[in-house]
């Protein structure tokens, strides 16, 4: 049996366990005194005593030895402490008092480290449950629209046009929304356009023009009858101007709602195929892939989502009040695609011939030339529409020359034959901006030309204005409308030239022009042009590449291509080891003759559908792309391919007549 003995324990360690809540209820006991003062206590709780424990006076598997020698020891205290004298039996005292003490103070500090770290057993087990539930655990936090989107509260209302946020804002008037005209124009609705000069807004329909002044419920048209609405279609703010977008919104094809949080509209012009998912479940959709990612709003089920793609188990979607987010994978329906209805379509009539029309450009530079048409005319065949070059801008006024002349009007008549008179912008002292954007100088232009043709008697006017550039392109378009208003309401046909669509020239906008104009040629040459490196002037893909691409924004029942009948002599020479590139338009015969002069053959080349020849001359050599019955033939064959409105021909005169059946065999 191990024998007790009497150690030097921490007393700091003691300090601390004492100081705890975990000895409160020992703190008032007579166990913790040395010297047993109450002769009351009589260590009745045997759970205080070790099972184990030995001295060499007391044998504690005696249990009678035990009790005899308490008695005695309670015996002799009472009666010491009777005398008024504290006397111990320093022996029995401290055998007993002292050693079942330490041993008390052991057993409870026992007690306490099992107990301290069962509790730090159960803590770790409960942190590591809390933190495993944390990690698992969804969070419910939620992003602010105005952290999300990156702005202040203010009055603005921020605009989000297909899932992009503008750089515009909006605002509320009498708890209505206004856009910014400027806005409005450039990415919704062109045709609100705003007139600088006489600072008002334009609305142009296929019969009407509409003009709207700032800060008025009244509006008039071209005809000065007056309408109202119970707002203010437009108004003024600080020299800015902006239209009520609910106003815009019935003549615009586009969806909107608006929101709060921060205040924003939510636009979407876009109608074309989209993918879409179903929500299976009520869930949210998080900022970012991920179950403690902030929450951006809630989303019910049944609830459609356009679908942007997958990552790791979610979906990034757009939501309809413009948040971009993400959804758990197993929350949404399989991907679907979807083509948006339209909600608003022009509805423009064109004046459309019931026959292919065959356009033949005549030029003139003073009104004597007229009476040679009937030369240019012999030998042609199925011409229905003659265009001569008549009018020209001269001033940013918008004065005009005209080399008109009624003999010539009629005597085209009597043969069948259309006049649509060519207007050019051809003066290099021209801007178009300052002409163009006038509505003055716009509506000068048109009287002219809508008074000459009910004078001379047109059937139509053809727009060749070659000189329009980024700047001026929204002022020249506006031009158009307003113009085709005029010949739409007079029966009169209207044209426009334009070049074979190109990044550098989509200004022209030909889909804003299919709107309101009823035919539009698109010049199928000068692909190689005067200053530029030797080539075909329009090469069998060039053209094609031409009419596919107007295709795309045109209606092939008003598309024209229109043809060469001309080309180009290139002399390359070479001085020193520098060449120099120029070249010559001319005739087709002129062309033909050319190379037989110089007995050089002319061979027919596939890839550009055209003969070829070249040859030598001094220090130079000469080539030339022909064009001539077979090329035509070619070019042709791609308008019946596709249908086209017809052709037309630059110009009367630089033709062979051999070229006329060619062109009447397939346009038809």
């Amino acid at each position: 049996m191990e024998k007790y003995t009497d150690n030097i324990e921490d007393e700091e360690l003691l300090d601390d366990i004492e100081d705890t809540d975990l000895l409160d209820d020992f703190e008032d006991t007579d166990l913790l005194d040395d010297n047993f003062e109450d002769e009351d206590d009589d260590l009745e709780d045997t759970d205080l005593l070790d099972d184990d424990f030995e001295d060499d006076n007391f044998d504690i598997d005696n249990e009678q030895a035990f009790t005899d020698e308490e008695d005695k020891l309670k015996d002799y205290k009472k009666s010491t402490y009777k005398k008024g004298i504290k006397v111990r039996d320093k022996k029995v005292d401290k055998k007993i008092g002292s050693s079942s003490n330490r041993s008390l103070k052991q057993r409870k500090k026992r007690k306490l480290v099992m107990l301290g770290m069962t509790v730090a057993v159960v803590l770790g087990i409960i942190i590591s449950g809390i933190a495993v539930i944390n990690k698992y655990t969804p969070t419910k936090e939620r992003m602010s629209g105005y952290s999300y989107f990156n702005v202040n509260q203010s009055d603005d209302v921020l605009i989000m046009l297909n899932d992009e946020v503008e750089n515009a804002t909006g605002i509320y008037n009498n708890e209505r929304l206004y856009l910014p005209s400027d806005f409005i124009a450039e990415k919704l609705n062109q045709r609100f356009y705003f007139d600088t000069e006489s600072k008002t807004i334009i609305y142009t329909t296929a019969t009407d023009i509409y003009t709207y002044k700032t800060n008025t419920k009244t509006y008039t048209d071209s005809k000065g009858k007056i309408y109202s609405e119970d707002f203010n279609i437009v108004n003024e703010v600080n020299g800015k101007f902006y239209i009520d977008f609910e106003y815009v919104s019935r003549f615009t094809n586009l969806t909107y709602n608006d929101y709060q949080n921060p205040s924003r509209v939510v636009i979407s012009n876009k109608f074309n195929d989209l993918d879409y998912i179903t929500v299976t479940k009520n869930t949210v959709v998080r900022f970012r892939g991920g179950i403690k990612s902030l929450v951006l709003e809630d989303v019910n089920k049944d609830t459609k989502l356009c679908y942007n793609k997958s990552i790791d188990g979610w979906v990034e979607v757009t939501t309809d009040s413009g948040f971009v987010g993400y959804i758990k994978s197993d929350c949404v329906s399989e991907v679907f695609t979807e083509k948006k209805d339209n909600v608003y379509t022009d509805n423009i009539s064109s004046i459309v011939k019931n026959h292919n029309i065959s356009l033949a450009w005549f030029q003139v530079t003073n009104t004597t030339a007229n009476s040679s048409i009937n030369n240019y005319l012999d030998g042609t065949q199925g011409i229905t529409t003659i265009s001569p070059t008549w009018y020209s801008i001269t001033s940013n006024n918008g004065d005009m020359t005209c080399y008109a002349t009624k003999d010539f009007v009629d005597k085209m008549h009597t043969k069948g034959i259309e006049v649509w008179p060519l207007v050019d912008d051809f003066d290099s002292s021209i801007n178009g901006v300052a002409l163009y954007s006038s509505k003055a100088s716009r509506t000068k232009m048109i009287n002219t030309l809508i008074s000459d043709s009910k004078k001379y008697g047109y059937d139509g006017i053809n727009i060749d204005f070659e000189k329009v550039n980024l700047e001026s392109a929204k002022h020249y378009l506006q031009f158009v409308r307003e113009l085709s208003v005029a010949c739409r309401n007079n029966k009169i046909v209207l044209s426009t030239d334009n070049y074979k669509p190109a990044s550098y020239n989509s200004f022209y906008d030909l889909a804003e022009q299919n709107a309101f104009v009823d035919y539009l040629v698109i010049m199928g040459y000068d692909e190689h042009y005067a200053g530029s490196d030797s080539g075909s002037v329009a090469s069998i893909g060039f053209v094609e590449e031409g009419i596919t691409g107007a295709l795309k924004l045109v209606s092939n029942k008003k598309l024209i291509d229109a043809i060469p009948f001309y080309t180009r002599i290139w002399t390359l020479t070479t001085t020193n080891g520098n060449t120099v590139t120029t070249s010559k338009a001319v005739g087709m015969q002129v062309a033909i003759d050319n190379l037989k002069t110089y007995k050089a053959p002319a061979i027919w080349d596939e890839t550009v559908g055209q003969y070829f020849g070249s040859y030598e001359l001094d220090n130079s050599v000469v080539k030339i792309w022909l064009e001539e019955d077979h090329s035509l033939e070619e070019k042709m064959k791609l308008i019946q391919h596709y249908e086209l409105a017809g052709v037309a021909e630059w110009k009367l005169g630089l033709e062979n007549k051999s070229v006329w059946s060619v062109i009447a065999k397939y346009n038809q």
